[in-house]
């Protein structure tokens, strides 16, 4: 059992990197804006037997410049960097009642697949799997 959740690109300012450049009262603005639009759409997706105890959430982002583009001119996309900018989204999903909470023990998250390409909707997309 699972479901699909399609979510806009985060910004840059909330990556690794992005944070350092941040004042903390914008970092804070953002982390609230994207938990919030996180838990509208999950809130619309939940079903009767949510929470779920444990889940496994996969991420694939859909960049508007193919990754293997980017390769071969040399550039890098940094998993971690991703990971950071998307922990709102998974803060959104414990508050709309999709999981327990987003700790190792309920929330188990497989790294991160870079390899899409939507040059005209750049996005997100969280597959959460109930997990028994």
């Amino acid at each position: 059992m699972s479901v699909v959740i399609e979510l806009p690109m985060p910004t840059f300012k909330l990556s690794a990197n992005g944070r350092k450049k941040l004042h903390f009262r914008e970092e804070s603005k953002l982390t609230k804006q994207y938990r919030e639009l996180a838990y509208i759409i999950a809130l619309s997706l939940k079903r009767g037997d949510m929470p779920w105890e444990v889940s496994k959430v996969s991420t694939k982002f859909f960049f508007k410049t193919p990754t293997k583009e980017l390769d071969a001119k040399g550039t890098r996309r940094d998993q971690e960097n991703f990971m950071v900018a998307i922990k709102p989204y998974y803060d959104g999903l414990v508050d709309a009642g999709i999981s327990i909470d987003d700790d190792w023990a309920h929330m188990k998250k497989v790294s991160p697949d870079l390899s899409g390409c939507d040059r005209k909707n750049p996005h997100v997309e969280l597959t959460i799997e109930r997990m028994q």
